[in-house]
């Protein structure tokens, strides 16, 4: 199906249309993404991220040329990452903390009380999706491995991490706004 029509149906609210569209350019997504940060957890992430704003922002954008969108997109948020880490010269997991000057046993403590409130959020996830999600990110197990493994189609497993994804991106962000 072409991609422009895809994306007619996502703008209609069409999930199953972005599942399609997903499917079509994750792989290839996530190698280019990976050119840039040189990890496959956080390329995966960022594309990820890029379909979930593309379902989020969908009334509010038209995009004429779908793939080019999705390459520039997930070129932009790519460097955006890499260039972060270089300003603050942090490699803690791919995340940055930029202005926290803590002692070792300061750092560890927040590091800590971080985990813990990821491990929280990831608790609150449906069981599947949960599984799905700690199978790919802790025990590094590939889409396909993981699809065998609980008996289930490499696109929901996809599903899966992409609402899981947004499941903690929605949840961590309301956690630290609450601060």
């Amino acid at each position: 199906m072409q991609d422009e029509i895809l994306y007619k149906q996502i703008q209609a609210g069409r999930e199953e249309a972005l599942g399609i569209l997903f499917d079509k350019y994750f792989s290839r997504l996530c190698f280019y993404a990976r050119h840039f940060t040189r990890s496959k957890e956080l390329a995966e992430e960022i594309v990820a991220d890029v379909f979930i704003k593309i379902w989020e922002n969908r009334k509010k954008t038209d995009i004429l040329n779908v793939r080019s969108y999705l390459h520039t997109s997930v070129k932009n948020r790519s460097l955006q990452i890499v260039e972060k880490e270089k300003i603050h010269g942090s490699t803690n997991g791919g995340h940055s903390y930029p202005d926290l000057k803590t002692t070792d046993h300061e750092s560890h403590t927040i590091s800590r009380e971080s985990l813990e409130q990821v491990m929280a959020v990831i608790q609150k996830m449906p069981e599947q999706r949960r599984t799905v999600f700690l199978l790919n990110r802790v025990n590094g197990l590939k889409y396909s491995e993981i699809s065998a493994a609980l008996d289930i189609s490499i696109h929901t497993v996809q599903n899966h991490m992409v609402s899981a994804i947004r499941f903690l991106y929605e949840n961590l962000s309301k956690d630290y706004s609450s601060r």
